[in-house]
């Protein structure tokens, strides 16, 4: 009984292939994971997700190493002109 209602909770509402699985034929629980198992490869919106995940990650990455570079050589920038100006506190 614990297999179908883990079975009834993977499937969509309505699915009455789900909802038959407590049938004691093992063929018909064979076709019926076939299906559930077919569906899940077939979906693939979670790929969909990972793939822009990656993607926010690698932009982050990018940001993150153009903000030091570019901010090494501001400090450096502001450091020439400080000391240019006589009488400047650094």
């Amino acid at each position: 009984m614990a297999t179908g209602v883990a079975t009834i909770r993977l499937a969509r509402s309505g699915d009455r292939a789900a909802a038959n699985f407590t049938d004691k034929s093992p063929l018909r629980k064979e076709k019926i994971l076939q299906k559930i198992i077919a569906r899940f490869v077939r979906e693939d919106q979670g790929a969909a997700g990972v793939e822009y995940g990656l993607l926010v990650a690698l932009i982050a990455a990018v940001i993150v190493g153009v903000v030091a570079t570019l901010g090494t050589k501001v400090k450096t920038g502001f450091t020439s002109v400080c000391n240019a100006l006589p009488g400047a506190a650094c």
